[in-house]
C-alpha cells in the first residue's frame, strides 16, 4: 500500500473514531439529562406531600390564632347580648344583637348599658348617675336634681311602681338609675332600684337588627 493510501485510510479511521466518540458523548449527555429529569420527578413526588403538610400546619395555626383572638375579644373586651323582649324598642327589638364594651364601667347619662340583676341579664338607659337625686312625679314626669328631663324619644308617661322603691332616690357614688325605653310595665330601676357599678357588664356600642342579618 502506498503512503498516500495509508494516510487516507488513517484519516477515515480517525474520522470514524471522532464520529463514534461524539455519538458516545451525545448518548452520555442524553443519559445524564434523562437521569436529571428522573431525579427531578422523584424529588417533586417527595416534596409535594411535605409542602401540603406545611400549608396545612400553617392554616391550622392561623385559624387557631384567629379563634384565640376572637375568644379574647369577646370574653374580656366585648360582649354580645340578645334583647329578650321589646323593653328597649325602638332602640332594640326582641332578638336584636347588642354589642357592648366591657372595659368601660364609668357610665354616662343616656348610655345604654347591659347589666345583671338578680341573675338576669338586662339592658336599659342611664338617666342619672352617682350623687344625683331622682324623682318621678304623679303625672309621669322624670326629675333629676330638681330638673325635669326632656326625652324626645319617649312618647308615653313614666309612672311610678307603687310598693317598690321610695322617692326621691339619692344615688350612691357607684350607682346609676336606669329606665327602659318602653315605660309601661317594664322592669327597670322603678322596680328593682338603682344599679350598682358591680352589676354593669358594659356599655352598648352597636345594635344589629335581627331583620337585617
Amino acid at each position: 500500500m502506498s503512503e498516500a493510501e495509508l494516510k487516507s485510510t488513517e484519516g477515515v479511521e480517525e474520522s470514524t473514531k471522532i464520529t463514534e466518540d461524539t455519538k458516545e458523548e451525545k448518548d452520555v449527555k442524553v443519559t445524564v439529562k434523562d437521569d436529571s429529569q428522573e431525579e427531578s420527578v422523584i424529588l417533586k413526588k417527595h416534596t409535594t406531600p411535605v409542602r401540603k403538610l406545611r400549608y396545612a400546619r400553617a392554616f391550622v395555626m392561623e385559624f387557631f390564632c384567629v379563634v384565640l383572638i376572637i375568644y379574647v375579644f369577646f370574653s374580656f373586651v366585648f360582649g354580645i347580648f340578645v334583647a329578650p323582649n321589646d323593653d328597649m324598642y325602638p332602640v332594640a327589638a326582641s332578638g336584636d344583637l347588642m354589642m357592648y364594651y366591657r372595659l368601660d364601667k364609668d357610665v354616662l347619662s343616656k348610655d345604654i348599658i347591659v347589666f345583671e340583676e338578680d341573675g338576669v341579664m338586662r339592658t336599659a338607659r342611664v338617666i342619672a348617675r352617682g350623687g344625683d337625686t331622682v324623682d318621678i312625679t304623679e303625672d309621669g314626669g322624670v326629675i333629676v336634681n330638681g330638673n325635669t328631663i326632656i326625652e324626645t324619644n319617649i312618647h308615653t308617661p313614666t309612672y311610678r311602681y307603687e310598693g317598690y322603691i321610695d322617692y326621691p332616690v339619692k344615688l350612691g357614688e357607684d350607682e346609676c338609675f336606669v329606665l327602659c325605653e318602653a315605660r309601661n310595665g317594664t322592669e327597670d330601676s322603678r322596680y328593682f332600684g338603682p344599679v350598682h357599678k358591680s352589676m354593669i357588664k358594659g356599655t352598648t356600642i352597636l345594635v344589629l337588627r335581627r331583620n337585617s342579618l
